[in-house]
């Protein structure tokens, strides 16, 4: 799953730690399964995923619930630090 936003002229931009927002909260759904990522802004900077004066986020990342199962060993890195912030239902 990937997250992203766009800007008003439908372009992909990235977020920025000078958005409105404490928490991103991001709902992942598969058949039967559910549950949302919460992740303090703060974390996202210090992974690089928001933009800051000194350096440029990500225009899209990937969140991978716990039913993923990622191949590549920066996918299964990305995955064990976010399930920390997963909550399911």
């Amino acid at each position: 799953m990937t997250f992203w936003k766009r800007n008003e002229k439908g372009i992909t931009v990235q977020y920025s730690e000078n958005d409105p927002l404490d928490f991103y909260i991001i709902t992942a759904v598969k058949e039967d399964q559910v549950g949302q990522f919460i992740i303090p802004k703060a974390t996202l900077v210090s992974k690089g995923r928001l933009s800051t004066a000194g350096k440029d986020g990500k225009r899209g990342f990937r969140v991978y619930p716990p039913w993923a199962h990622p191949k590549s060993r920066l996918a299964q890195r990305t995955q064990d630090w976010q399930l920390k912030y997963f909550v399911a239902f």
